[in-house]
């Protein structure tokens, strides 16, 4: 239910979405590049909850000549290979020239480092907070979605401060051979019931 003088987040994203070859109806797309394992998996558990279409692109894809950034509003690098460096000028000058809407941002800070002229003259960037958010709870990638969603796709939300993880202290317990945890009851204070 949308409050009277809001917008619905669909329609707040329209412009984005048009400028990303995507129709009105459509989400608009973002992509994402290098990513820790099971991280995109994560990202993906919340895509529903906003309305954004979230795709990953392998080492392979970004080889071939079909790939194109400019059917992206944005796409988010955690890292990119020295290798493929040529690639991925080549693919952002030419996303960026098909659709000059669309935003390069850098998770890491490590895309600039195989990348500098890209990220001097402003074609990759690096926001602070998306790397706050990344990769340490999976709360904190729903969050990062959503300020996503609200700073650079326009669409109606609050966004939400990243959440410290909670560091939990790990200890190493002594296990004599031919024995387990249930079987030494002296070490089950130890354990932690979640």
């Amino acid at each position: 239910m949308l409050l009277p003088g809001s917008v619905s987040p669909l329609l707040a994203a329209e412009d984005l979405s048009e400028a990303a070859g995507a129709s009105s109806s459509e989400k608009p797309r973002i992509a994402f590049i290098g990513l820790h394992g099971g991280v995109f998996d994560v990202l993906k558990r919340y895509e529903d909850d906003y309305p954004l279409r979230l795709e990953y692109l392998e080492d392979e894809q970004l080889a071939e000549e079909s790939t194109d950034f400019s059917r992206y509003a944005m796409v988010l690098i955690q890292h990119a290979r020295g290798e493929d460096r040529d690639q991925y000028r080549q693919l952002i000058k030419e996303g960026k020239v098909n659709n000059p809407k669309l935003r390069i941002i850098s998770i890491s800070g490590l895309a600039e480092k195989h990348l500098p002229e890209l990220a001097s003259a402003g074609e990759i960037e690096l926001d602070e907070q998306i790397t706050a958010y990344y990769g340490n709870t999976s709360e904190n990638l729903r969050r990062m979605l959503l300020y996503i969603s609200v700073k650079y796709l326009k669409q109606a939300g609050n966004i939400l401060p990243q959440r410290k993880p909670i560091v939990v202290p790990v200890c190493t317990i002594p296990i004599m051979r031919g024995t387990s945890l249930r079987a030494s009851p002296s070490w089950i204070g130890l354990v932690s019931r979640n």
